[in-house]
């Protein structure tokens, strides 16, 4: 697909200079011209030709350069005509069903960056008779007329234009910021990490190529051809199996004494020792993805609907999110929470808990499964808090998890990190760590 774009008005077009006035100067050591005159009209003029002995054949200079100066100050710079837009009619229908309801999940920028949002319209519009407005909502058309197609090589050709349009640096827009940085970055990580390595591998399957050479660890028919059928033993999927569990649900000695070096605000501003929070009592502590995120306003009525039993255990219920103080205080009045809650805005406790993050673990089936329930019992995500630079700067790909600690400051009884968006544990392995 051609991204020929940058030729466009959008994207800084160089302006073809104006034809500069010249006049005429004599001087005094010019010879004077050749000409053949017919009743008073000249028929030819012929300049004479300077001769030095280093110099080739040149005609006289007659431009004079002050003047010249002088008018390219004054000359006044004309727009660029506006590219020549036509309309263009897809083929391939877009999304129904369940894809076309998740797709009203997400935010629309311009006229085409948005799933099942083309040419202004909701619900994918099969004719795109609207300009886009920018460069970036000129990346979302190229990628939709790319998209128009069920070839897979087609389709992979139309990702890898889109990520090297989307890469181009210095590029302005003209719709709301925060949903224009979203979208960048949202579609720049969604192509690495998911589309394109997608794609590649259904392409290799229609192939007969294999997908995975796992080296030494396949097994070698002895033939001498190099064939190997890349699969891993039971016993090494088990192993791999037992360290992520382990992984997910163990803190090392080294995330402990990370903790201790943790600060986060309460809603008044105040600077507290994560540790502190559950160093003279018991606490369940919620780390939420970002504080728009519908999945933790769940979390939080998940959690606070326990608190009760929380509270005759004397443990205390705590939520912490990875975003600034004023962030937690809208999250507080927008889900009436009943528990403390903390701000990390410089994501430490995050880091040192080595919880997951990317938006391979914000996209999956079931997440998005996950988000259609959550619309149909009335939850919503937060998008005015989901753009915030707090939020957008780190993609909003953040998971996080559940810990319950204390008293004490090393004393860690359970935690829980999410593997994907919504990752929620059974309650009751949560109130049989702090309530017991």
């Amino acid at each position: 697909m051609n991204f020929g774009f940058l030729s466009i008005p959008w994207f800084g077009v160089e302006l073809k200079s104006e034809t500069d006035l010249t006049f005429a100067s004599t001087e005094p050591k010019q010879k004077t011209s050749f000409e053949i005159r017919l009743w008073g009209w000249t028929l030819v003029s012929v300049p004479p030709k300077a001769v030095t002995g280093n110099d080739r054949n040149r005609t006289p200079t007659t431009i004079n350069k002050g003047l010249k100066r002088r008018a390219q100050q004054n000359r006044v710079i004309e727009p660029p005509t506006p590219i020549r837009f036509r309309p263009y009619v897809c083929k391939v229908s877009w999304h129904t069903g369940a894809r076309a309801f998740v797709s009203k999940l997400f935010p629309r920028y311009g006229n085409y960056c948005g799933p099942n949002w083309s040419s202004g319209k909701d619900g994918g519009s099969l004719v795109w008779d609207k300009r886009p407005i920018d460069w970036l909502d000129f990346c979302c058309y190229c990628h939709d007329i790319g998209y128009d197609t069920h070839d897979q090589e087609t389709l992979l050709k139309a990702d890898l234009a889109f990520l090297e349009c989307l890469e181009r640096p210095h590029m302005s827009t003209r719709g709301d910021p925060y949903i224009a940085q979203f979208y960048k970055i949202m579609c720049t990580t969604g192509l690495k990490n998911i589309l394109i390595p997608y794609r590649r591998h259904l392409i290799k399957l229609q192939y007969g190529q294999p997908l995975i050479d796992f080296g030494w660890m396949s097994y070698s028919d002895g033939t001498g051809t190099g064939l190997s059928n890349n699969v891993l033993s039971y016993p090494m999927v088990s192993l791999m199996l037992a360290l992520e569990r382990l992984g997910s649900s163990a803190v090392s000695e080294d995330s402990v004494d990370l903790l201790d070096t943790v600060k986060v605000f309460d809603l008044n501003g105040t600077e507290i020792p994560i540790s502190n929070l559950w160093k003279d009592r018991k606490a369940v502590v919620a780390f939420a993805r970002h504080f728009g995120c519908v999945f933790c306003r769940k979390r939080a009525d998940y959690l606070a609907s326990k608190k009760d039993v929380m509270d005759k255990a004397g443990a205390a219920l705590v939520l912490i999110g990875p975003g600034s103080i004023e962030q937690a205080k809208t999250f507080v009045e927008q889900t009436k929470f009943k528990g403390e809650v903390y701000a990390d805005p410089s994501h430490s406790s995050y880091d040192a808990l080595r919880f997951v993050s990317g938006v391979t673990t914000t996209f999956t089936p079931k997440a998005g499964l996950k988000i259609i329930q959550l619309y149909m019992e009335g939850y919503r995500q937060d998008w005015k808090l989901s753009f915030e630079e707090d939020t957008v700067k780190r993609g909003g790909w953040q998971q996080g998890g559940i810990l319950v600690a204390g008293p004490g400051k090393k004393n860690i009884l359970y935690i829980h990190k999410d593997k994907e968006a919504g990752d929620d544990p059974e309650i009751e392995d949560i109130l049989k760590a702090c309530c017991s």
